[in-house]
């Protein structure tokens, strides 16, 4: 197989994959297994160009068509919303931890009484702060 088949082969797995909306998974495997089947008769049938691969497989709309009608597409879902609680969980944390630091640096500066060191100007001048509630 030439090396210009196998670009025109890459972009064409590329286009189709680009018509998928899927979880990783399937799209992976579905990917690999359709990659696999199109080098396989490439090679197994002397291809010289993609446009017989296209008239053996079909244009990479008809490829997602057809992907699309054989997967289970409730499986797909309950993957996608597992990741959408996911992630939605992990921004909840985020913002309670966000949340919960702020109170605490917000707590700790009203609460903040002690001395500090003003050295400015060679004198030595100690400031007392006491911050009532």
């Amino acid at each position: 197989m030439s090396d210009v088949l196998r670009n025109e082969i890459k972009k064409y797995i590329k286009e189709t994959k680009s018509l998928l909306f899927c979880d990783s998974k399937t799209l992976k495997s579905f990917l690999k297994d359709f990659e696999n089947d199109v080098v396989d008769f490439a090679d197994d049938n002397g291809v010289a160009d993609i446009q017989q691969i296209i008239e053996h497989f079909g244009t990479p709309d008809q490829v997602a068509r057809g992907f699309f009608e054989t997967t289970n597409l409730r499986k797909i879902k309950k993957r996608l919303q597992i990741k959408q609680y996911i992630l939605c969980g992990v921004i909840s944390a985020l913002l309670i931890w966000a949340v919960c630091l702020t109170f605490l640096a917000v707590d700790g500066h009203n609460e903040h009484s002690g001395t500090f060191v003003d050295s400015t100007n060679n004198a030595i001048i100690i400031h007392t702060v006491h911050v009532k509630k």
